[in-house]
């Protein structure tokens, strides 16, 4: 099991890259920043021939998002391979058409996993502006302020112009939504691996 979870970081963290690649366009965040420069070193082996298949567009990396469900797939499948392997978690009957399941773990998997980096990234925005007057808060935090706008930016509209002690609550209205999701992204990755189990 020990390996299984080391598999499943290292293959969370690389889905969580290839769609952050695509994120990066989608926020326009400048290619020659320097956490652009990062992403694309880790993930051009696979979003760049991914992005031959599936060209872009002016708003979209398709290549790169194909790239993450690639990952998350190929995880899913290693995953129900075990569990059929494994005669102590199988429930009943031959494999029967698990694909489907497979696919739909993999996308609740990918989902799971962007927004506990969303989540990340609110949390880091708040620690960075205690530090505010820190080199390296000062460095950073206009690029989480900015894969943050499309997050909070709506809130923010949402919310009235006079807002107790002057704070902006949208981080934190955006941080309980983020929690609530993912509650609800845990009961669905539930529902399908108990699915997968029964027809393993």
């Amino acid at each position: 099991m020990a390996l299984w979870f080391l598999l499943k970081a290292a293959a969370s963290l690389l889905a969580v890259c290839f769609m952050l690649r695509a994120y990066l366009q989608f926020a326009k965040l400048h290619p020659m920043n320097p956490l652009s420069q990062v992403v694309f070193r880790i993930t051009d082996w696979l979003s760049i021939p991914m992005r031959r298949l599936f060209p872009p567009n002016a708003k979209t990396d398709w290549g790169s998002l194909s790239a993450a469900v690639l990952v998350a797939l190929a995880l899913a499948t290693i995953r129900f391979l075990m569990v059929s392997l494994d005669p102590d978690l199988v429930t009943s009957g031959p494999i029967v058409r698990p694909f489907g399941l497979v696919f739909i773990l993999a996308l609740v998997w990918l989902v799971g996993w962007w927004l506990k980096f969303l989540i990340v990234l609110v949390i880091a925005e708040a620690l960075l502006s205690w530090f505010s007057k820190s080199n390296t808060a000062a460095a950073l935090r206009p690029v989480v302020r900015l894969l943050l706008r499309p997050l909070v930016e709506p809130i923010a509209r949402r919310m009235p112009e006079r807002q107790p002690w002057g704070l902006d609550f949208s981080p934190i209205i955006a941080f309980l939504i983020l929690q609530v999701l993912v509650g609800f992204q845990a009961s669905l990755e539930a529902a399908v691996l108990k699915a997968l189990l029964g027809t393993a």
